[in-house]
């Protein structure tokens, strides 16, 4: 939860019947958290408030850290956005989740400033962490997303949670392809 002096977590381990002690985890009010099939919670959190640039700032980050002790302890914040990057604080806590099956983990986040052109940033780790892949998906230059530009090259953006691959081609609009992992269809494509 986020609180004065930044986001805290407490944990139970009895299905709520007792919770431990709050222990902060990140600076930021706030955040989100997601736990990977390792049982690691993962917590990414926007570092910053209203007071210091409500529609974009680059006083304020996007910080992640990591517990492997079940929330009793967190690792050093890494810093997910970049140096100078202008983060917004309203409509833009940051997200995270896992992908059991690959071991990814994935954050997102906007940037852009008080100007809305604003672009969303999805990082990849494929380490736990310890480093992460960026791609900005907008396009901050023309004011205007790039499904709205119609990309020039096949683009595939993946729904963690439900599997879902949404794919454009050139000129055409986006779509979903759903590819089912039941016996009767084998993996098939619609």
């Amino acid at each position: 939860y986020g609180a004065a002096g930044g986001l805290r977590v407490r944990a139970s381990r009895d299905g709520g019947a007792t919770l431990t002690t709050a222990v902060t985890a990140l600076e930021g009010s706030l955040g989100s958290a997601a736990i990977s099939s390792d049982g690691r919670l993962h917590l990414v959190s926007l570092v910053g408030g209203p007071t210091t640039g409500a529609f974009g700032s680059a006083a304020h980050r996007i910080d992640y850290a990591v517990s492997t002790t079940g929330g009793r302890s967190f690792s050093r914040p890494k810093r997910l956005s970049g140096r100078d990057e202008m983060v917004p604080f309203y409509f833009a806590a940051p997200g995270i989740a896992t992908d059991s099956a690959r071991k990814w983990i994935y954050a997102a986040y906007v940037r852009g400033g008080r100007d809305a052109v604003w672009d969303l940033v999805v990082l990849a780790s494929k380490d736990g962490g310890a480093t992460w892949k960026r791609t900005r998906l907008g396009d901050a230059r023309l004011g205007r997303s790039r499904a709205e530009t119609r990309p020039r090259t096949r683009r595939v953006v993946r729904r963690v949670r439900t599997g879902s691959v949404f794919v454009a081609k050139p000129n055409e609009p986006w779509r979903e392809q759903v590819s089912c992992r039941c016996a009767r269809c084998q993996g098939q494509t619609t």
